[in-house]
């Protein structure tokens, strides 16, 4: 039995489907680190700062001002893509990118209350802060107590920034070279 199924993508409330396709596709390759953090035996690989708790139907659950580092590092172009669910009334979470260090790393974290996204390049100890409003990608206010999806993608010194598939930002020329990727609240 043949399933023909495009992918399904939402733009604001309306569902769109990618296609049709009636062509046989190529099965995407597996991606070089992933995690679903369902369980503590999930978390090798990845170093831990804060407290966290990890739960088959939940995923990872980080206290404020936690993150978590995969151990492999990327050194050349990379795209990483991840899922941030339910944050806290108050609280802030996202993704870390290129992170070598304390000193030097990215993050890009969503703030639902301002419905912002807020992108900090930090080098040698060094941070620099730009904010992004969701609605001018959006035309609307944004739901961020259900899963969201941040897209990075480093092409030489080019970071472009995605949220739910909807290219929120780029920053070029950055002093950052490569690095590991992670979660951070």
């Amino acid at each position: 039995r043949d399933v023909n199924i495009d992918r399904i993508v939402f733009n604001g409330s309306t569902m769109e489907v990618m296609g049709p396709t009636f062509d046989e596709q190529q099965v995407p390759d597996m991606p070089d680190i992933y995690s679903y953090f369902d369980s503590d035996d999930s978390l090798k690989g990845w170093t831990l700062n804060g407290s966290a708790a990890t739960d088959a139907n939940i995923g990872l659950t980080l206290s404020a001002g936690g993150s978590i580092v995969s151990d492999k590092r990327f050194l050349g172009n990379y795209t990483a893509e991840y899922n941030v669910a339910n944050i806290a009334e108050g609280g802030m979470a996202g993704a870390i990118f290129s992170y070598t260090d304390d000193e030097n790393f990215g993050s890009m974290v969503f703030d639902p209350a301002g419905q912002k996204v807020i992108i900090t390049v930090t080098v040698d100890g060094e941070a620099t802060v730009s904010e992004y409003n969701v609605i001018q990608s959006f035309k609307e206010d944004v739901r961020f107590d259900c899963t969201q999806s941040i897209q990075i993608e480093k092409n030489e010194s080019t970071y472009t920034f995605y949220m739910n598939d909807r290219e929120i930002c780029a920053i070029k020329d950055s002093a950052l070279a490569g690095g590991s990727i992670g979660y951070i609240a």
